[in-house]
Formats: C-alpha cells, structure tokens, sequence
C-alpha cells in the first residue's frame, strides 16, 4: 500500500539517450510540455536542415522566461534506443538536454 505522499508524486520527465546524425544527445521526454524542441546549438553544428516560420512565436520556459521559436525541423532522423524514428522539432535554445519531447510526439508514439 502506498503511503499519501508516493500517491501524490507521479514523475512527469524521463529521461534518454539518443543520437542524432550518429552525435549521442540527452533527451528529456516531458509529460508537461505540449511540444517538442531540439537546441538551436546542436542542428547548427549537426548541419541539419531547418525551415523558418513566418510568424514567430513566443514560448514559456520552466523558469519563467520567454523564448522566441522561430524555425522547426520536420522529420529530425533520430535514433532512441536502437529504433530510428523520425520527429518535428522547434528550434529552440535549451539548456542542459539536447532535445525535448513533449505531448505532440507522445501522442504519435
């Protein structure tokens, strides 16, 4: 039986290795986050293609800060696991993981 303080503790990040163009990354998989991103750093320096939005548009960080997304990458070849999959990204500036995935790429997988 659970006691009341594991009941209400339910983890909402996970996280994965992966790679990208054979690069190893960390990947945090978040259960909170409605979409998923790749670090701005990392598409740059893997040379891998992005398309820019038209209209850029402002994204929330955990910290509190704002963020301007203004480009994706669609179908990013990644490998989890050992299964190569294929996932759209927002560029975006991040911190201590490569990529984040969040509920739009939880719904597909």
């Amino acid at each position: 039986m659970l006691e009341d303080h594991q009941v209400e503790y339910q983890p909402t990040m996970v996280e994965f290795e992966g790679k990208l163009v054979n690069r190893p990354i960390s990947i945090l998989i978040d259960f909170g986050a409605s979409l998923s991103y790749v670090n701005l750093k990392l598409v740059e320096m893997c040379h891998v293609k992005s398309i820019k939005f038209r209209n850029p548009w402002l994204v929330q960080m955990a910290t509190g800060a704002t963020k301007i997304v203004s480009a994706k990458v669609e179908e990013c070849p990644i490998e989890i696991g050992g299964q190569q999959i294929k996932v759209n990204l927002n560029l975006l500036p991040l911190g201590s993981y490569h990529m984040l995935m969040g509920m739009d790429w939880l719904e597909i997988h």
